[in-house]
Parts: structure tokens; C-alpha cells; sequence
């Protein structure tokens, strides 16, 4: 090697070292930074009458102020909801402010723990009775779920009954207005879930908060507390005359075709008739001979039926069938048929009425076509015998 080219390669040498010194520098100082991020976060416990809450307050984001109004909150209303609702409900629970999340606020229910955007409350500082509404989920644990509008809206009904100071963040339960419905979730089903207490059943809440943490709440559970189906409740809480005769509550469900986890899983076929339209049936390799029926506790006219279109994708919708009825599940008579159907979006109910005077006891409806996918789903099928 020559000298100049030896010198050449020393410098070259000498800035790739520079350049590594400096890149080993740089992630030291992003170690350290992150050591100090970590450092800069306070954690305060505070134990009452066997209730514990641990608040950690990353990077010190709200001040001490907001941290012991959080306290105090929980101190107050805690133990009245886990007396009321769930006696077995977590003692000692843990929350989080944090600066990385950006929304309002939620609950991992199986942790005990409550994570609080620290923007949205240094935005908000009146809303402290959000956490009212959080520590109502970690009471609810339901191990089963359950319709997500109804949890929300018993959480939203604590923080209306338990709330400390509502009013300070201009907060309140909404009145009925037009285009509202009882799966808004929140203040509108609270509101819902507050006049069926008042005007049926004064325990239907916690009732209601029961089953869904036994796994037995069901569509019909409604009829059971008020001797109305839920949605007959709604029309008349929104001022409008009872509807048709629901006659799929005590009905019995069979499909030709089951999802590949069952009836009762996620998206079992069960769903189909739950009375949540925001659940759904749905099986893959859709064939073109499925059929979902249902028995019904004893023969009844039948000459209205509502189907609810799924979450997602049109193209798994029903576009083409037949609606027949029998007395022996041997002989079937068709009484409806339909093609060429749309949904006009997601999670839509379109109804279908029809000439029937003869009752049956068993209804099929064999969907012949969907929109061109492989998979099939729908939200909800039930039926109705008109009133007169």
C-alpha cells in the first residue's frame, strides 16, 4: 500500500469510528432519556375499609390535585356499586394516567385496571366522573359479555346514580329524541335502562347486571322482567303504539349448515335470532341449499319477517330465497319469496310482510343466493304475526 493511499484509508478509518462513537452516543442518551421518563412518574396508593387504589401518574401529567380527586372518587362510590352489583368485584384496583393514550379513558377488567388519557383530562379537568363510568366496568366483570350497548349503558346508569359531581363537567342522562335507538349504548341506553326501571321493574338493572354475569341473559330475558320484548319497550318509551307480535322469542333455531365453532360460539347461529343486531350468523363455503329454521312452542300465523344485514362485506348477504312454513318438517309451503334484495348498508333491518292465514309450527327460510362471496352471513331473523 501506498503511502498516500495509507493515509487515505487511516481517514476513512478514523470517521467510520467517529460516526459508530457518535450512533453509540446517540442510543445511550435515548437509554437515559427513556430511564428518565420512567423516573418521572409517581405512584400513590390510598387504602379505605379494605378498598385499595394505586395511581400511577407517568410523567407527573396531571397534578396532585386531579390524582387525589381521582382518590376520593373512588373512595366514595366504589364500595356502594360493589355492595349493590358484585360483592366479589376486585378490592384493589390500579390506575393508570397516560400520556400515550388518545382517547378518554377504559377498563381492563381482568387486570383491575383503569388506563385515563392524561391529555383528555387536562383538557377536560370538570370530567373526573368518567372514572365513575370505568370503575362501574371493573364491578359489571362480566366473564360471559354480553351486548356491548347494554353494558355501556349500565355503566353510564352508575355514573348517573354514583357520580359525585356530574354537574361540574355539565354532564346528564339525554332525553328521547327522534333517530335515537335502545343500541346507542351510553347515555341513551342509560336514559332507556332509567325509565324501564322507574315504569316496569325497579330492579331490572340489577337484575339484568346479573345474568349477564352468569351467562344467561338472553333477548327474552326483557319479556321475563316487563312482559314486553326490548323492542316493543323502546317504541313505547319513544311515544310510538306497541308493535307486531314477536313470535321468535320462544322459538327453537336449526340450520342446515352450522358455523364451523358451533351454535353458541361468536358468530355460532344461535346469533341469528339473539336480538342483537350487532352480533351475526355466519359459515363459511356458503352453499347454495342453506336453509335456517325455526320451531315455534306451538303453531301460530306467521306473515311478517325482518332480516338484519351483517357488520361487513354486502357481498355475504342473502339476495335470492324462499320463506315456507309446515306443520311435519316434511311438507313445506312456500309462502314468500324474494330476489334480487339489497341492504342499503350495515346492520339494516328490512322487513317483509305477506298474505298467511294458516298457522304453522315450523318456518324455513332457504337462501338460494348471496352476493357473490363465499361466506355467508346475517345479523337477525325473526318473525311476526301482524296485529290487527
Amino acid at each position: 500500500m501506498k503511502i498516500g493511499q495509507f493515509r487515505l484509508f487511516f481517514l476513512l478509518l478514523t470517521i467510520a469510528l467517529f460516526i459508530t462513537s457518535c450512533s453509540s452516543g446517540d442510543n445511550e442518551e435515548s437509554a437515559i432519556n427513556k430511564k428518565e421518563d420512567i423516573a418521572r412518574s409517581t405512584k400513590t396508593t390510598s387504602e379505605k375499609d379494605g378498598f385499595t387504589i394505586n395511581v400511577t401518574n407517568n410523567g407527573f401529567s396531571i397534578s396532585d390535585a386531579l390524582v387525589q380527586e381521582f382518590i376520593g372518587i373512588f373512595h366514595q362510590v366504589y364500595p356502594k356499586m360493589v355492595a349493590d352489583y358484585n360483592s366479589n368485584a376486585a378490592k384493589s384496583i390500579d390506575v393508570i394516567i397516560d400520556t400515550t393514550y388518545d382517547g378518554v379513558a377504559y377498563a381492563e377488567v381482568d387486570k383491575s385496571k383503569i388506563v385515563i388519557s392524561s391529555n383528555y383530562i387536562k383538557e377536560k379537568p370538570n370530567d373526573t366522573d368518567l372514572f365513575t363510568h370505568e370503575l362501574m366496568h371493573i364491578v359489571q366483570a362480566y366473564p360471559y359479555g354480553g351486548p356491548w350497548w347494554l353494558i355501556e349503558g349500565i355503566a353510564d346508569y352508575a355514573r348517573f346514580v354514583y357520580g359525585v359531581d356530574n354537574a361540574k363537567a355539565g354532564w346528564s342522562l339525554p332525553s328521547y329524541s327522534v333517530g335515537q335507538d335502545y343500541a346507542n349504548g351510553y347515555g341513551v341506553t342509560a336514559s332507556f335502562l332509567k325509565w324501564v326501571k322507574e315504569n316496569y321493574d325497579n330492579d331490572v338493572i340489577a337484575k339484568l347486571d346479573s345474568i349477564l354475569r352468569n351467562g344467561t341473559y338472553t333477548y327474552a330475558s326483557w319479556v321475563e322482567y316487563t312482559e314486553f320484548t326490548l323492542a316493543d319497550l323502546w317504541l313505547v318509551y319513544s311515544g310510538k303504539p306497541v308493535g307486531d307480535i314477536d313470535l321468535t322469542i320462544e322459538s327453537t333455531l336449526k340450520v342446515s349448515k352450522e358455523n364451523i365453532d358451533g351454535p353458541d360460539a361468536f358468530e355460532g347461529s344461535l346469533k341469528v335470532v339473539d336480538g342483537d343486531t350487532a352480533s351475526k350468523y355466519l359459515v363459511f363455503d356458503y352453499p347454495t341449499d342453506l336453509w335456517i329454521q325455526q320451531e315455534l312452542s306451538e303453531n301460530a300465523v306467521v306473515n311478517k319477517y325482518t332480516l338484519t344485514s351483517g357488520n361487513d362485506v354486502p357481498e355475504r348477504d342473502p339476495r335470492n330465497w324462499t320463506f315456507s312454513g309446515s306443520n311435519d318438517e316434511e311438507t313445506w309451503v312456500d309462502l314468500d319469496s324474494r330476489s334480487n334484495e339489497t341492504f342499503n348498508g350495515r346492520n339494516i333491518t328490512k322487513e317483509y310482510t305477506f298474505d298467511s292465514n294458516t298457522p304453522y309450527k315450523h318456518y324455513r327460510i332457504s337462501i338460494t343466493t348471496n352476493n357473490g362471496a363465499s361466506i355467508f352471513q346475517l345479523s337477525e331473523w325473526r318473525l311476526y304475526q301482524l296485529r290487527e
